[in-house]
């Protein structure tokens, strides 16, 4: 019933003893009907996006529209980076059947750290554009709500 690890350390009476509504907060809420696997493969495709755009930089010029510098082959390794990332979230979920709450965790940091990075910048005036936070700032809050509500 517990996994194994939890089990190891903690037996049937301590789990007894733990107030249900300190167990509710694991995560696995849903907003009407976006579930864990609905918020996962919005994030997927958040990334996947994000990624593209990185990766077609001679055609969407991402560093000129987000920062108004020339172009730079850094961003393409950025691209890679959240490619291999999404790609590795994704084939947790389809290949090894690993839990959408337990990746919507690792997902929400990652958004929340992007959201924040993004604030940070425009607060530096280094960040020229706002139109990735109403994408980004949404996401984050429905991976963050769904993995640990």
């Amino acid at each position: 019933m517990h996994g194994p690890v939890l089990s190891a350390f903690a037996s049937r009476a301590t789990l007894a003893a733990v107030p249900t509504n300190l167990i509710s907060l694991r995560g696995g809420a849903s907003l009407g009907p976006i579930d864990a696997d609905t918020a996962l493969v919005v994030s997927l495709l958040g990334t996947a996006l994000y990624a593209l755009e990185m990766l077609a930089w001679a055609w969407t010029q991402p560093c000129k529209k987000y920062f108004g510098t020339p172009e730079s082959p850094m961003s393409i390794w950025f691209g890679y980076a959240m490619a291999m990332y999404a790609g590795a979230i994704g084939y947790a979920k389809i290949g090894m059947n690993a839990c959408s709450t337990g990746l919507l965790k690792i997902c929400s940091v990652g958004w929340l750290a992007a959201v924040a990075l993004m604030l940070y910048q425009l607060n530096n005036k280094t960040f020229k554009t706002q139109q990735s936070l109403y994408v980004a700032v949404p996401i984050a809050l429905i991976v963050t709500y769904c993995a640990f509500a």
